[in-house]
């Protein structure tokens, strides 16, 4: 038997999870990666002290917290909406996640979702917190890492070859 494999990230898709008969638990041992850099911004309250996650910065006198998850980023399934959404955490704490969905416009993939959109920018819950998503988070989608395997087995034998005598 001869056994080769390779990997690739692949968009992940319905299509996909039904192919693996992938259910819930399953897709909570897969490894997704986000497509491209997401950008989240909120303005901190003064007195506000609940920042975890996030750097703060000065922007015209206000604090903006910001939370960047780099392209690449790995990421766990920690919530399920049906079979059309996922929650992805990119970080400790499965209060923070961002909620992927399902586009069948764009070939099944698993789009960043937003509460809201105002043109490509997006208003998302995340920890606890309404922020304000960059114009990248609508073009990300979800990744899985696929191996394929393909076997090739051969069954050989030598004939031993019949007698007529018998």
């Amino acid at each position: 038997m001869l056994l080769a494999s390779c990997g690739r990230f692949v968009p992940f898709t319905k299509a996909i999870a039904v192919q693996n008969s992938w259910e819930e638990d399953e897709l909570e041992k897969i490894q997704f990666y986000n497509s491209q850099e997401i950008k989240l911004q909120r303005q901190v309250k003064e007195g506000q002290t609940n920042i975890v996650h996030g750097q703060i910065r000065m922007d015209d006198d206000k604090m903006i917290e910001e939370i960047i998850i780099p392209k690449g980023t790995k990421g766990i399934a920690v919530l399920f909406e049906g079979k059309d959404k996922i929650g992805v955490s990119f970080e400790l704490g499965d209060e923070f996640y961002i909620l992927f969905g399902e586009n069948t416009k764009r070939s099944g993939r698993f789009y960043a979702m937003a509460k809201e959109w105002n043109g490509r920018t997006g208003k998302v819950e995340y920890g606890g917190n309404t922020y304000s998503a960059s114009s990248t988070m609508s073009d990300s989608y979800i990744q899985i890492n696929l191996k394929k395997s393909k076997k090739l087995n051969k069954d050989s034998r030598v004939a031993k070859g019949r007698d007529v005598s018998k």
